[in-house]
């Protein structure tokens, strides 16, 4: 409510801001409350089931998006920007945009090049 009335006021970031930060709480929180609850879960017998069946699923899909070629595509590229292309672009654009002065404005004159 407090994110919609936010949303409501003009504050967009703010709002989404807190959906966001609700969505992660919660769920952390149920991972925690899982955590703590699964040894007693596995007691039962229609849990353990669909625990199993749950965890087949979960490995399914885990090996068909792993056989797509458009993620294997983005592991490849992600691969290759952690090898160092990505670090070494954003070094020397922080060190391009360093050696900038202050932007045309008021008294500052032209930006220089």
């Amino acid at each position: 409510l407090a994110a919609r009335w936010l949303i409501g006021a003009g504050h967009v970031v703010a709002g989404v801001g807190l959906i966001v930060l609700a969505k992660v709480a919660g769920t952390a929180l149920s991972a925690r409350l899982y955590a703590i609850a699964q040894p007693r879960l596995m007691l039962v017998p229609l849990f353990v089931r669909l625990h199993g069946w749950v965890q087949r699923l979960l490995a399914w899909a885990h090996a068909a998006l792993a056989a797509s070629p458009a993620w294997q595509a983005v592991r490849a590229a992600m691969a290759r920007l952690r090898g160092g292309g990505l670090r070494r672009r954003f070094a020397a654009a922080l060190r391009r945009f360093s050696r900038r002065g202050p932007g045309p404005g008021p008294g500052n004159g032209p930006a220089p090049h």
